[in-house]
C-alpha cells in the first residue's frame, strides 16, 4: 500500500458544517453584544415634540421620554430653575447661548417612557429681538448623548 491511500482527510461536508457552525457562532456573538448596546443607550433618551415660544420670552419645549426607562426629575417641579445648569433628578439642563440665566420649571416628577414633559423658560430674553435660547438636555448615566434645542424669542 502506498501512502496516499493511508491519509485521511475531513470530508467537503464535515468541513462545510464546521464552517457553518463557527459563523452562526459569531453572529450570535455580535447579536447579543450589539443588542446591550443599543439596550443601554435606549434606557435614557429624549426626542422633542415641540418647541415655541409663548409671548414675548416664554420659551417652551415639550420633550417625550422614548427611552425604556422612567425619568426622576428632582425638585426642578414648578419650583423653578435658575442659573445656567440645572440638574433635575437624573435629567441635566444646561442653557448654552451664553446667557446665563434660566427662570425655568418642569410640569412633572417622574417622566415615564412614552410620556411627554413640557419645560418652561420665562427668562428667553437678551440685549437684542428676537433672542435665540438654546438648551441642552442630557440624562445623567444615559451615554454621551444630549438633545440640543433653539427656541426663537421675542
Amino acid at each position: 500500500m502506498s501512502m496516499k491511500n493511508k491519509r485521511k482527510g475531513i470530508t467537503p461536508v464535515i468541513s462545510i458544517i464546521i464552517l457553518l457552525l463557527i459563523a452562526i457562532a459569531l453572529a450570535g456573538a455580535a447579536w447579543t453584544f450589539m443588542g446591550g448596546l443599543a439596550g443601554s443607550f435606549m434606557k435614557g433618551s429624549l426626542m422633542v415634540v415641540d418647541a415655541r415660544c409663548e409671548g414675548v420670552k416664554n420659551a417652551t419645549i415639550v420633550l417625550r421620554n422614548i427611552g425604556t426607562q422612567s425619568l426622576s426629575l428632582g425638585d426642578c417641579l414648578n419650583t423653578g430653575i435658575s442659573g445656567s445648569s440645572k440638574t433635575c433628578g437624573r435629567l441635566i439642563i444646561d442653557r448654552i447661548d451664553g446667557i446665563s440665566n434660566m427662570d425655568a420649571n418642569l410640569s412633572t416628577l417622574v417622566l415615564n417612557p412614552g410620556q411627554e414633559v413640557t419645560f418652561k423658560d420665562e427668562g428667553c430674553d437678551g440685549t437684542t429681538t428676537p433672542v435665540t435660547c438654546v438648551y441642552n438636555f442630557r440624562i445623567e448615566g444615559a451615554g454621551t448623548g444630549s438633545t440640543k434645542v433653539s427656541v426663537q424669542c421675542g
